[in-house]
């Protein structure tokens, strides 16, 4: 044992003394002269690769079922009123609402001015009521030239609730255009051959819905009765039956459904009586995403014959709004009754031996949109007509008109501009260029295919100052003289100006010139227009 621990620490010392020597030796060397004595090559052993293949644990079929009880309760918050501090902005002035308002007033030639409109209403209702008498005599210049109009109108509105209301319209109106047209034969004509006199009576009522339903849906039901008769034994009834219906599917898609059937009785003391029947049916999709608006329907319509129109249309913002694209394609049937016809030409005669439906197909493409001040839309249309009514003299009487039916095709062109110069003054552009292609007649007779229209508005004098200027061209119209003979009648240049100034809350006055170029053009060959005429007034307002 002893002998073994002598061994070892012999061994011990040994090894000690050899490193000491060891490190004696480099410490000695100089730092310059070191020698390599070759170069040190690591390189790992080969070793037999170890293959490891993990095996996926057992999958846990166990199926955890939680079941939350949770008791219901009410909580009480106490809400207190916001606090709104009140910063320091400018005061914007909230233009004055009025229920009821009266202007009466006179002018030259002899015209008197009447018209009052009023309404009020509650939470679930509203009412209205509102009349207007102005007509011009003047006698004195051209013999039994006389123009007027008066009107009555009541109206209202209850809702039961969102999804259900009635709405309902009655309106009569008289209307005078008294006979005042002249040829080689005939030089003067008492007061009584001259009356042209129109009763219009209106009625209407609609149950429809104010809002669209949890499904998106809504409604509107609607029967119009309108009643025209003249003072010489000629009247017209017509019933309107409509019904359209609105389902908003998403809110970028929706459906709609129209559909309306008319019905148009004519007598007089000349003709049989005439009937005739109309119906249509209006099929829409619509889809809108952001910038891009999409329409596809079809319009189905029967008259004196049956139609089928492509109802498109396509929108497509192109610089937000300041380029706005569109086109499409539209179509609709109109019965061109006794009521129509006189509302175009007050002097056409009830020789109307048969009705005749216009049936109008139409194809549009344009822009609208806004830069910087200026509002702008253009619009080129291309329309294809059948039996659209002209007017020429009545064989019986060159004084009066009768109709013919025409087909063609007419090329639109509009431009319309708004542009406020200041924040006191707006002035708008209006033109309009038709061409027009007839089957039968060489030219459009009583048409005019040229307007301009441009109105300026100004208000000063802390906005109790309202001034207007109305400028108006059109072209001279064509038409058939006694001898079957095509002819043009003179232009149309009329300039108007306005004023309206209140000197208090709820009164003023008022002062407007009408026609001051005092053009006498001829809409309808020997029916002049009234020249000049100045009107002038009080106006209340509460």
């Amino acid at each position: 044992m002893n002998k073994c621990r002598i061994l070892g620490l012999v061994i011990l010392i040994l090894m000690g003394w050899g490193t000491t020597k060891v490190l004696t030796a480099q410490v000695q060397l100089p730092s310059e002269e070191v020698q390599v004595v070759r170069d040190f090559d690591a390189r790992l052993a080969s070793t037999e690769r170890l293959l490891l293949n993990p095996e996926m644990p057992p999958m846990d079929t166990t199926k955890l079922a939680y079941n939350f009880a949770i008791q219901g309760r009410q909580l009480e918050y106490d809400y207190q009123p916001p606090q709104i501090r009140a910063l320091g902005m400018g005061r914007a002035d909230v233009e004055p609402s009025y229920s009821s308002y009266l202007r009466a007033g006179y002018g030259v030639p002899n015209s008197p001015l009447a018209d009052a409109y009023t309404h009020f209403g509650g939470e679930n209702y509203s009412l209205y009521a509102d009349g207007q008498h102005y007509s011009v005599n003047n006698r004195n210049s051209i013999e039994n030239q006389i123009v007027g109009r008066t009107h009555i109108g009541l109206g209202g509105e209850y809702v039961f609730s969102p999804s259900f209301a009635v709405k309902s319209n009655l309106n009569y109106d008289n209307l005078i255009n008294d006979l005042y047209g002249y040829d080689s034969e005939v030089d003067s004509f008492s007061q009584e051959e001259a009356a042209r006199r129109f009763n219009r009576f209106q009625a209407d009522i609609s149950f429809l819905s104010k809002e669209n339903n949890s499904w998106g849906l809504g409604y509107q039901f609607t029967a119009d009765y309108q009643r025209t008769s003249d003072n010489v034994m000629a009247s017209e009834n017509k019933y309107d039956l409509s019904t359209d219906i609105s389902w908003n599917i998403t809110e970028k898609q929706s459906f709609t459904l129209g559909a309306k059937a008319v019905f148009i009785n004519f007598s007089d003391s000349i003709t049989e009586e005439q009937n005739l029947n109309i119906y249509a049916l209006n099929p829409k999709y619509s889809y809108t995403n952001g910038r891009f608006l999409a329409e596809a329907g079809v319009y189905f319509g029967s008259g004196n014959g049956t139609f089928i129109f492509p109802d498109i249309h396509l929108e497509y913002g192109l610089l937000e709004d300041q380029v706005i694209a569109y086109a499409g394609s539209s179509g609709s049937i109109q019965g061109q009754g006794f009521s129509l016809l006189t509302e175009r030409n007050p002097y056409f005669i009830n020789t109307m031996d048969s009705l005749y439906t216009l049936e109008e197909w139409r194809l549009y493409a344009g822009a609208k949109g806004r830069y910087q001040k200026l509002t702008y839309a253009l619009n080129l249309a291309y329309q294809n007509f059948t039996n659209l009514a002209f007017f020429t003299p009545a064989i019986e009487d060159s004084r009066v008109f009768s109709a013919i039916y025409e087909d063609g095709n007419t090329f639109d062109i509009s431009l319309s501009l708004q542009y406020p110069i200041t924040e006191k003054l707006t002035t708008s552009l209006l033109l309009n260029k038709k061409f027009i292609s007839l089957d039968s007649l060489a030219e459009p007779i009583h048409t005019p295919t040229f307007t301009i229209d441009l109105r300026t508005e100004y208000v000063t004098l802390s906005d109790n100052l309202q001034l207007w200027l109305d400028v108006r061209y059109q072209n001279g119209v064509n038409f058939i003289d006694t001898e079957s003979q095509f002819d043009q009648l003179g232009s149309l240049f009329d300039v108007s100006l306005g004023a309206d100034y209140y000197f208090s809350k709820h009164w003023g006055v008022f002062v407007h010139g009408y026609n001051l170029a005092n053009n006498t053009r001829q809409r309808w060959n020997q029916y002049p227009i009234i020249g000049r005429n100045i009107l002038g007034g009080i106006i209340m307002r509460f």
